[in-house]
């Protein structure tokens, strides 16, 4: 008889469990709880409202700190990955997620005194 080395069944084992509640969560129906929409509920935006949101969104990022208004830029406009940014502006990819995270609160805040909620 030959010794066999112990197999690791912790990440195998975490993977079926994580799979069977899945599944288990699909039939009790607790996967999708989102509320559905009817096309016709959905009222369709109007031009000036749009541009007068638009308006405030582009005053409230103007008064962002410079730091924060140009990673929110890269990252939220020009959609470019956190890595890129960070590259381009010599600070790490945490700086980054940061600068976002700290740019889309106060952006909110703006917004919200501005009267623009979602």
């Amino acid at each position: 008889m030959t010794a066999t080395k112990p197999i690791n069944s912790s990440p195998m084992m975490c993977f079926v469990s994580a799979r069977r509640a899945l599944e288990s969560c699909c039939q009790a129906g607790i996967r999708n709880r989102r509320k559905k929409v009817s096309p016709l509920s959905v009222v369709p935006p109007n031009p000036a409202v749009q541009r007068d949101i638009r308006d405030r969104i582009e005053q409230a990022f103007t008064h962002l700190p410079a730091k924060l208004q140009v990673v929110a830029r890269l990252a939220l406009i020009e959609e470019q990955p956190y890595e890129e940014i960070a590259g381009a502006l010599g600070i790490s990819v945490g700086a980054v997620k940061s600068r976002v995270f700290r740019a889309v609160r106060l952006l909110r805040r703006k917004l919200k005194r501005m009267g623009v909620e979602p």
